[in-house]
């Protein structure tokens, strides 16, 4: 530390003002009280400096904070939209599902009544054909002659 000078420099308080007037002179116990008074003040400026440094720090946490957190609602929002999508396309691929189901069964329905409308066709008719198949077939030359 540097010597102090005896006496403080102009327009600083000397220790006598500074700790009162029941200090009288320059003697070493003013030169403590000063170097004390000194000591307390540059503890109080370095105390208000770690306290302004802390509010910045404290203030960009909190900024870093809040921009992580609306990183983080953004994600969200995309994968919520994301998974409505999902849904969606899920959705349209069971209708068209459905739909190709519902034709399926339909065709098959529909095959199914011809079936059954010829067979029903064939037990009408299957006495009166029988008998014509039963007859010879004529040759398609004598049948063409006879109609011809």
């Amino acid at each position: 530390m540097d010597s102090l000078p005896v006496d403080p420099p102009p327009g600083v308080a000397t220790p006598a003002a500074a700790l009162g007037s029941s200090i009288a002179g320059t003697g070493a116990l003013g030169l403590t009280a000063w170097a004390l008074l000194q000591a307390w003040q540059a503890w109080r400026g370095w105390r208000q400096e770690r306290r302004a440094s802390q509010a910045a720090r404290d203030a960009r946490l909190e900024a870093e904070i809040t921009r992580l957190t609306a990183l983080r609602e953004a994600e969200l929002r995309l994968i919520a939209a994301e998974r409505l999508r999902w849904a969606e396309d899920l959705a349209a691929a069971r209708d068209a599902r459905l739909a190709a189901e519902a034709e399926r069964d339909l065709a098959i329905a529909q095959a199914r009544r011809q079936r059954e409308a010829c067979l029903g066709l064939l037990r009408e008719l299957g006495p009166v054909l029988s008998a014509s198949l039963a007859a010879p077939a004529e040759s398609p030359r004598r049948l063409a002659r006879r109609q011809g």
